[in-house]
């Protein structure tokens, strides 16, 4: 059996919270599918088609990830990705953020001795997904949510990025698989 995986900034709870409360659309179920709050993140990876008995391997190949120096992200600016029915907030700093995806896809590579690396199908973009607008909403109410999205994007909401986590999907929801302190690369659970 395989499963997926994926490396992200994990956001605390406050965080979560208001990225829900600001950027979540007003909108009826009928046009609009929310993420669940627990779920947001930011990936730096996806991980395809990992085979059951590999989880423990992919659980330790980023142990000993650590970022330079600690640094403050920020989310900001609407992008539509998944088809156009993903609106997402990008993710930021670009750099930094490309950094630990690096340094993180190269202890891939040698913790799992190239079995296992990140989805190259796409180029990498930092975002968080908010929210997904059903596919047969007509094009006028797609245009006013795509406005209002945007707008409420404007605004900068910045955070600390201190922790990553190996996450895998359980359902509806994320199951966080590990834990890993980007200060201190002896610490993770």
């Amino acid at each position: 059996m395989y499963k997926n995986f994926f490396l992200a900034v994990l956001f605390e709870d406050k965080l979560k919270e208001k990225l829900a409360h600001n950027l979540r659309l007003e909108a009826s179920l009928d046009e609009v599918i929310y993420s669940p709050q627990q779920n947001l993140h930011l990936t730096l990876g996806f991980i395809r088609n990992v085979v059951f008995q590999d989880r423990a391997l992919l659980k330790n190949a980023f142990n000993d990830i650590k970022a330079a120096s600690l640094f403050n992200g920020y989310a900001q600016t609407s992008v539509i990705l998944g088809h156009g029915n993903s609106l997402c907030i990008r993710g930021g700093p670009f750099e930094k953020l490309c950094e630990v995806r690096s340094a993180a896809q190269k202890l891939l590579l040698k913790n799992t001795q190239n079995k296992y690396d990140f989805d190259a199908s796409f180029d990498y973009l930092p975002h968080i997904k908010i929210q997904s607008l059903r596919p047969y909403i007509s094009h006028e109410v797609r245009q006013a949510l795509l406005e209002d999205f945007s707008r409420k994007c404007e605004r900068r909401n910045e955070f600390d990025i201190t922790t990553l986590a190996l996450m895998e999907r359980q359902g509806e929801f994320y199951h966080i698989v590990k834990k890993y302190f980007l200060g201190d690369p002896s610490i993770s659970y």
